[in-house]
């Protein structure tokens, strides 16, 4: 139905490279330094959640810096 986009293949690329990281992020979690309860690993889990899940506000939506705006964390 529709074509192949010219920038699929870098898109492609940075999205694997994304869920990559991801992969990766849970050893902020099970890090040496970070408590070992099982409360605390589903802490680490929920900020982690919570810091991917704004990172595209920060980056994106909200990164010009001719209209700052304040955003609550």
């Amino acid at each position: 139905m529709f074509g192949d986009c010219e920038d699929d293949a870098a898109l492609r690329e940075a999205c694997h490279a994304f869920c990559d990281d991801l992969k990766r992020a849970d050893e902020l979690v099970f890090r040496d330094t970070a408590p070992a309860l099982p409360v605390d690993r589903a802490k680490g889990f929920r900020l982690l959640a919570r810091n991917i899940s704004l990172a595209p506000q920060f980056q994106l939506d909200n990164a010009d810096p001719r209209f700052p705006e304040l955003m609550r964390w």
